[in-house]
């Protein structure tokens, strides 16, 4: 009797414990990095790294080298490989050069170099394929989240310049430029279809903020609206974007007519921040940007039937808390 209340009781924690998702992106390998020290005590399940892990922008693979050993150097960082599994993505000084996509000489260097420092990262087909794509489930008492990690550097066409001045790149409608790439497109099909309760899309540049004028999915339309389509089409319920690249941390939602609303939940920097003039262009942004050195975190309590959206400062304390239910989301939770 004793011993079947315990489980009761254990099976009844588990149920209540929410998952935790710590995301963020763009630590300078040459900064302190304090913000790892956050991270640890929120004790997540599991970290994404969404890109510019260093800040190499180099065409030299000894110094890309270097900048990973020094990046690897760090103790903070170290401790929070040591505790916590990491599922990480590249951007693109990590990938080799400021806004680089396919065209980077260097890119399968680059590729050889990520996995070499980013081991065990919980998708042996990564190392298998071209580009460092892959996906992980966390399972906790019967319901799961699978993290569905996109690269947006390795097959994307180059942006198209802005000669304006009001944006750094145009809007292009070329409906031939891609930034996944074939391959990665059916990849992802694939993934949507796949069983979990909650799906997180993690791209290291953002989907739903698409006014802001530098790299975003909104550069090249067809493919923002592929990746919206695809979600539709393979009926797959739950689907929550996490992206980096900016800077700052911000809530996007995108509201859709032929479905439920897509949350891009954009976590930057560990260490590098943004100007604040940065931080304007957003008309679907929900509530208020997180600046300085941060990191963010999702809350998934199933018992519960809701998503926390959780933004921490540099020394750990929630600055951003936003929470929907699973329901808004197509989910149906008991």
């Amino acid at each position: 009797m004793i011993f079947n209340l315990l489980l009761v009781c254990t099976v009844a924690s588990a149920e209540a414990t929410p998952i935790r998702i710590a995301i963020g992106s763009c630590a300078h390998q040459d900064s302190v990095q304090r913000v790892w020290d956050g991270v640890l005590a929120w004790q997540p399940d599991l970290f994404v790294h969404l890109g510019d892990a260093i800040y190499a922008d180099t065409r030299d693979s000894t110094k890309m080298r270097t900048d990973y050993e020094k990046a690897w150097a760090n103790t903070r960082f170290g401790r929070v490989r040591d505790k916590v599994a990491l599922f990480s993505t590249w951007d693109d000084h990590d990938f080799g050069e400021n806004d680089a996509g396919s065209s980077y000489p260097m890119r399968r260097v680059a590729e050889r170099l990520f996995f070499e420092f980013w081991t065990d990262q919980g998708d042996p087909g990564r190392l298998d394929r071209p580009g460092v794509y892959g996906s992980r489930l966390i399972e906790r008492a019967g319901n799961s989240v699978r993290i569905i990690l996109l690269d947006t550097r390795f097959f994307r066409s180059d942006w198209t310049p802005d000669t304006s001045g009001k944006r750094r790149y145009r809007v292009d409608y070329d409906g031939s430029k891609t930034i996944l790439g074939a391959d990665q497109w059916r990849w992802l099909e694939e993934e949507l279809r796949m069983p979990a309760d909650l799906r997180v899309i993690a791209s290291s540049i953002q989907v739903v903020n698409d006014e802001h004028g530098w790299e975003s999915w909104g550069n090249f339309p067809s493919e923002r609206k592929k990746l919206l389509d695809l979600i539709s089409a393979t009926g797959a319920q739950g689907v929550i974007v996490v992206s980096g690249d900016r800077h700052f941390t911000e809530l996007s939602r995108q509201i859709r007519t032929n479905g439920y609303p897509i949350y891009d939940f954009t976590a930057s920097g560990l260490t590098q921040v943004a100007h604040k003039g940065h931080l304007a262009m957003n008309s679907k942004r929900v509530g208020d940007a997180v600046t300085g050195q941060n990191f963010g975190g999702l809350a998934v309590n199933f018992a519960a039937g809701t998503v926390r959206f959780l933004g921490f400062n540099e020394a750990g304390i929630v600055v951003f808390d936003y929470k929907i239910r699973m329901s808004e989301l197509g989910v149906e939770t008991q």
